[in-house]
């Protein structure tokens, strides 16, 4: 039975006839939206771990000199 549904029930009918939203291309669009959301996540990270270790060093060079 799930066979002849699959046949009958198209994305292309549910959208135009039964005015349902194409399920793939939207869980594609939220898919996209959360990974670009983690991609800033994680390069803002990155660049405050960057301006951590360049704090870091430059106290240490400062402690250092004074000797």
């Amino acid at each position: 039975m799930s066979q002849a549904m699959d046949l009958v029930l198209t994305n292309k009918i549910m959208q135009s006839e039964m005015k349902l939203k194409d399920f793939k291309q939207h869980y594609l669009e939220l898919h996209n939206k959360i990974m670009a959301k983690d991609r800033d996540e994680l390069h803002y990270l990155y660049v405050v771990k960057e301006q951590e270790k360049e704090e870091y060093w430059r106290l240490y060079k400062y402690d250092c000199s004074g000797y």
